[in-house]
């Protein structure tokens, strides 16, 4: 063995590429943390502008690399009793508890105790063609078996409690729509199945389940099955509309949603749950593997999206919640990002796809998100009246709901039930017509009696 000896200039030189590498790296560094604190103070502006307009409520989280990198919680858990939501704020998480359920399976197929081939007739053989239904095919939604959601009736009995053997007896008489494994077909019935599934293998209930394999082994505190909606445990209600005032929406009794709909959580415990899920802190790499493979679109418990970058997500809905998560598949970016509603105005409006546009540099435009008003009732009579366009036989009437003491649009040109408005500053109001997408939006101008609508038609006072 020998040590080169080197000259100053050498030692001169190594040294200064040395500085000169750091630098760059440094420069570099600085360069994402501008970029990222730029993302951050732009969503912090986007959820901001959100919440001032009172017509949103909800809450998001963003892990990047394993760790949370933003989180905003906005709007009421609880509007009669005026409680905020806040980052520790629990949200009925609707379909997404189907990423649960798979992942409680996958861990029964790694123990030994089935496999994705296991016949359904192993455990429910009263299920029309369960020789031919695999436990995979209830897992990608391809069993062919009827989604209860579909039973009309359904409407009737979701909020009152039911054992699972009746939820059982209810899936065994309505059968299959469709082949065993012929394609994509959505349907509760699967995961709730799946559910029971693990309760037979396991003998114990799908919370205690859910608790034993994901939940105490990662330490999430704020997910389990939930019951009736608490507000003392910081669990939010859910809302219809927004107009003439928030509607409290009628709870789902759980028991109709086990394994499918069943589970409670906040966007961060969702994201900390995906994030060791796929980084293989839960199941082994080729469980994982299996639970990423997508069919059809379709993968474990997941889908891909359509968002801009490869990903696997899923929306659910349960009574007036709306939950989105996706994670992104492409190994540059390493981002879970979830966005729980409890409550939204319009859902025209992408609040995910703006939120995601912002994170990743990518938005061209926002929304402006005009804050909700309320007028007294002279404000109210000097917009009231019917206005008319000859030239295009249009004609709306403005007529003041003393009861809610709001104003309701009223169009003469179809047969539509007459709508609320929402009120904004300088005479600007939008109404939500139960056959269109796409609010209408327009302004009015009582020092000449005009009213204009967002696409430039102006009509004239015509009757106060």
């Amino acid at each position: 063995m020998f040590r080169k000896s080197f000259t100053l200039k050498q030692v001169l030189k190594f040294l200064l590429g040395v500085a000169a590498l750091m630098f760059m790296s440094s420069c570099s560094s600085n360069s994402d943390n501008k970029k990222e604190s730029e993302s951050i103070r732009k969503l912090d502006s986007l959820f901001s502008s959100i919440d001032e307009s009172g017509g949103w409520m909800g809450s998001i989280s963003i892990f990047q690399d394993g760790e949370e990198v933003y989180n905003r919680a906005f709007g009421y858990a609880n509007v009669e009793d005026n409680v905020k939501n806040d980052k520790e704020t629990k949200f009925r998480i609707g379909s997404v508890t189907d990423v649960y359920t798979a992942t409680i399976i996958m861990k029964l197929v790694e123990s030994g105790k089935i496999s994705l081939d296991t016949k359904l007739n192993d455990y429910f053989p009263e299920i029309m063609k369960s020789p031919r239904i695999t436990v995979e095919d209830l897992l990608r939604h391809r069993s062919g078996i009827f989604n209860l959601l579909m039973d009309l009736s359904y409407w009737t009995y979701y909020y009152l409690p039911i054992s699972e053997e009746d939820l059982y007896r209810k899936i065994v008489d309505f059968g299959l729509v469709d082949e065993p494994g012929k394609k994509y077909q959505f349907s509760t019935s699967n995961y709730i199945l799946l559910g029971m599934m693990a309760e037979k293998i396991e003998g114990k209930s799908y919370s205690d389940i859910l608790d034993s394999l994901i939940c105490k082994p990662l330490g999430l505190k704020n997910t389990y099955v939930g019951s009736s909606i608490s507000i003392k445990d910081n669990e939010a209600s859910s809302y219809y509309d927004r107009l003439p005032r928030w509607n409290l929406a009628k709870e789902t009794d759980l028991s109709t949603a086990i394994g499918e709909a069943s589970i409670v959580s906040t966007p961060t415990e969702v994201n900390l749950f995906l994030t060791k899920l796929f980084d293989g802190k839960v199941l082994s790499d080729s469980s994982v593997d299996k639970m990423k493979q997508v069919v059809d679109g379709f993968s474990l418990g997941m889908q891909a999206l359509d968002r801009e970058y490869p990903n696997l997500g899923v929306v659910g809905n349960i009574d007036g919640f709306n939950t989105e998560v996706v994670y992104f598949t492409d190994k540059d970016r390493n981002v879970v990002v979830s966005y729980f509603s409890n409550g939204s105005s319009s859902s025209s409006i992408d609040i995910m796809g703006y939120a995601l546009a912002v994170y990743f540099n990518k938005e061209d435009s926002l929304p402006e998100f005009k804050k909700y008003i309320n007028l007294s009732d002279q404000e109210m009579e000097k917009y009231e009246g019917v206005y008319s366009n000859s030239q295009y036989s249009t004609t709306f009437e403005i007529v003041k709901d003393t009861a809610e003491h709001c104003l309701m649009f009223v169009s003469s040109n179809d047969k539509s039930d007459p709508s609320y408005i929402g009120c904004y500053k300088n005479g600007a109001f939008s109404v939500q017509m139960s056959d269109e997408e796409v609010p209408i939006e327009f302004t009015i101008f009582p020092e000449n009696g005009t009213l204009r609508l967002s696409n430039g038609m102006e009509l004239k006072k015509v009757k106060s």
